[in-house]
């Protein structure tokens, strides 16, 4: 027995209309909105392979193609060092949360005892609070030390 078709029963024109429907209230708009979010980023693209520093001119596609630009930013504003030391401060805080949520899950999943679901619903619910929501508290709380 094959699966059930929903549009089956429908006509080539009624097909034809419900297809179009979909196409045009569904997949244009997320086109749109995705060329919305995109653009930006071509834009920064096109930027930073112009030759010269023609910035002025306003065109997706640049005359010059060169790709020096990116060799000069990675020379003169110290990308090299910023990325190892980014790199460095990631990987610390990673290893701490993978260790730190280790020392809090292990009990949880193992052990029996009295208000285990509480603590579990207090570690999600800290967890879903945005650090965005607490940058500013926190940052008065360590200047005031």
């Amino acid at each position: 027995m094959g699966k059930y078709n929903p549009y089956s029963r429908l006509s080539k024109s009624q097909l034809f209309l419900v297809l179009f429907r979909r196409i045009f209230f569904n997949y244009i708009p997320l086109c749109i909105v995705a060329f919305v979010m995109i653009f930006p980023f071509l834009w920064l693209l096109s930027l930073s392979i112009r030759e010269g520093g023609n910035l002025a001119q306003i065109t997706l596609i640049p005359d010059g193609f060169t790709l020096r630009n990116f060799g000069r930013a990675w020379q003169y504003a110290n990308i090299g060092t910023s990325f190892k030391n980014s790199t460095f401060l990631a990987s610390l805080a990673i290893s701490g949360n993978l260790f730190l949520g280790a020392l809090a899950a292990y009990p949880l999943a193992r052990y029996r005892f009295p208000g285990k679901n509480i603590v579990f619903i207090v570690i999600l619910s800290s967890m879903m609070i945005p650090f965005q929501l607490t940058m500013i508290p926190l940052s008065d709380l360590i200047a005031n030390l």
